[in-house]
């Protein structure tokens, strides 16, 4: 899948909204950093990569229905952001004064797309090699920090085991 078109329909929902408050006057509130949004498309992209390295290494068939998940995905997600972006644009059309916390919030659901994608990066590097000291001195705190598990064993480690078909 060439990266490019994962982030289309995120650009395309972004610029249609630009382009309408340009031309047509109508204020849009709320819409995140270009600079997150930028590292959440790279996020999508790495996790993608991933994904596709996690289906190899279980030796696991890559069908469409996986890439298909990566775009549903982003949808998802421009779907929330629309959502936010309207809701205060009509609330400062209706002169409710919302500004102080459209662009937070708009930020807010970057960071979290961000971070649900850092823990399917995680997750995804975690089956690859799970013994790889790369894995045992980076990735798996990171991914303990990131699902705040206190556990010794983590619950990627039972999904690998669950795909491997040990359990």
């Amino acid at each position: 899948t060439n990266p490019i078109e994962v982030i289309r329909p995120l650009m395309l929902i972004l610029g249609t909204v630009t382009t309408i408050e340009v031309f047509s006057g109508f204020s849009v509130d709320g819409i995140p950093d270009y600079r997150l949004l930028l590292w959440f498309g790279l996020a999508i992209i790495i996790d993608l990569l991933t994904g596709i390295g996690k289906a190899i290494a279980l030796k696991q068939q890559r069908t469409s229905e996986g890439y298909r998940k990566t775009v549903i995905k982003f949808i998802q997600y421009g779907g929330a952001m629309v959502i936010a972006i309207i809701i205060s644009s009509v609330a400062t059309q209706q002169n409710i004064n919302v500004a102080p916390y459209t662009t937070f919030l708009g930020n807010t659901l970057v960071v979290w797309f961000i971070y649900i994608e850092l823990t399917s990066m995680c997750e995804n590097l975690i089956a690859i090699d799970p013994k790889s000291k790369t894995v045992k001195f980076i990735i798996r705190p990171l991914y303990k920090l990131l699902t705040v598990q206190l556990t010794e064993k983590s619950s990627v480690e039972d999904l690998v085991e669950k795909d491997k078909g040990l359990k």
